[in-house]
């Protein structure tokens, strides 16, 4: 059940990313037709995989690379499109800390380290900061940067920009995809026995996303489950703490899998298009 939440989850967040690339298309004449949901999910499959398998986050920069590639459009408006949905993302991740920290922290069975909180309001300011600095700067570029730059700067700042619109439905669409992350982390806790606080429960997703953020090793292999354990630790023996990790692991690593399966499908395409060309 929780293989099965985590491939829901990852639907969800293909048609999340299907409004933004939609958002663009009505904002913006003569624009290219929306994909489906099935194509944007297979591409966030192909997110996850790269992912998995590179460090510093190249899946994100890979997604854009192949949506350009498939479907004719601009890789600088494409890659504002992603960085947009990372936003968002980042956005509910960072609500989602706070809340549970307030959670833990009223209920006074555990007491993170108050560094998480600051790291949270952090990275809310830095969003909100970004997005601000991005639309005092647009004057600047067209004014100062050369030609060509302002061209790419143009179409990227436009794909971030224009895809920020109906904002309930896309925030909403995150919500649910969070909803479901949480699922899956309680079915894993579930299935091994395990049993802690709502907001220990609330609190470990969002620190899985900010480990794995980390640039360090794949997917943050590793340095998640190390951060992971710490944290159960603190209402399991390391145990079960160590095996809710492991689990985990394993179920991120089965829908990394249908991405690379997805991945080489697409390469061999890829190859017959080329051959057939000459």
């Amino acid at each position: 059940m929780a293989v099965a939440i985590d491939f829901l989850a990852i639907v969800m967040r293909g048609a999340r990313w299907r409004v933004l690339l939609g958002n663009v298309a009505r904002n913006k004449e003569g624009a290219l037709p929306v994909p489906s949901l099935r194509y944007c999910t297979s591409v966030i499959f192909l997110n996850r995989f790269v992912n998995a398998v590179t460090g510093f986050r190249m899946g994100d920069a890979f997604r854009a690379y192949a949506y350009s590639e498939d479907q004719r459009a601009s890789f600088s408006s494409s890659i504002g499109t992603v960085l947009a949905d990372r936003v968002v993302d980042l956005t509910v991740v960072g609500v989602l800390a706070i809340g549970a920290l307030a959670i833990l922290y009223a209920s006074g069975d555990v007491r993170p380290s108050s560094q998480f909180l600051v790291l949270a309001v952090v990275l809310l300011v830095g969003i909100a900061g970004g997005l601000v600095a991005m639309l005092a700067i647009q004057e600047w570029t067209s004014a100062w940067l050369p030609r060509r730059l302002r061209e790419l700067y143009g179409r990227f700042h436009e794909g971030t920009m224009d895809s920020l619109s109906r904002l309930p439905l896309i925030f909403g669409l995150g919500v649910v995809a969070w909803a479901l992350e949480l699922g899956k982390w309680f079915l894993i806790l579930a299935s091994l026995g395990a049993s802690v606080s709502a907001g220990l429960l609330l609190f470990v997703p969002p620190t899985n996303v900010l480990l794995t953020a980390l640039p360090f090793t794949p997917g943050g292999l590793g340095v998640v489950e190390a951060g992971i354990v710490g944290l159960l630790r603190l209402q399991l023996t390391i145990e079960s703490a160590i095996a809710v990790a492991v689990v985990n692991r394993s179920v991120s690593l089965i829908t990394a899998s249908v991405g690379g399966v997805v991945f080489a499908v697409r390469q061999v395409r890829i190859m017959r298009r080329y051959k057939d060309t000459g």
